[in-house]
């Protein structure tokens, strides 16, 4: 019986593991917003552009800690997370149109780029590393 108690411990570690990463991932694509602008801006296709990566963010009350990679495009921004941050956090295409009231904010030690997402509404403020600003296409669109 001692056997099958180690076996279970062997197994159900990296099982919780998994559970418990899945479900942390979940909460913040779904409290984040994450997912809300995945049900409408999610990526159809590769990246094509000017690209950073290992950017921070910030959505709503969630950080994205240096898993952020961006890619500036002449018809929009490209957002991803790193590979092991992906469940529940498909790549996003916001096109330009829907990208308005840019501003620098600093929030303690971090500068960002804000911006608001609209659909038809407002649906959610974006921040992203202030590094992006510097970007050809972002220029090109900026107000």
């Amino acid at each position: 019986m001692e056997t099958y108690a180690a076996y279970f411990a062997f197994l159900a570690g990296p099982l919780m593991f998994g559970a418990l990463w899945s479900f942390a991932l979940f909460v913040s694509s779904a409290l984040g917003g994450w997912w809300k602008l995945s049900n409408r801006f999610r990526a159809d296709g590769p990246a094509r552009g000017e690209k950073l990566t290992m950017l921070n963010g910030r959505m709503r009350c969630f950080n994205y800690s240096f898993v952020l990679n961006a890619v500036v495009s002449e018809r929009g921004v490209h957002l991803s997370v790193m590979f092991p941050f992906r469940p529940f956090h498909p790549p996003l295409f916001i096109p330009w149109e829907s990208i308005r009231n840019l501003r620098r904010e600093r929030i303690f030690f971090s500068r960002y780029a804000v911006f608001d997402v609209y659909g038809p509404e407002k649906l959610l403020t974006v921040r992203i590393s202030e590094s992006v600003l510097d970007l050809a296409h972002w220029k090109a669109h900026s107000i």
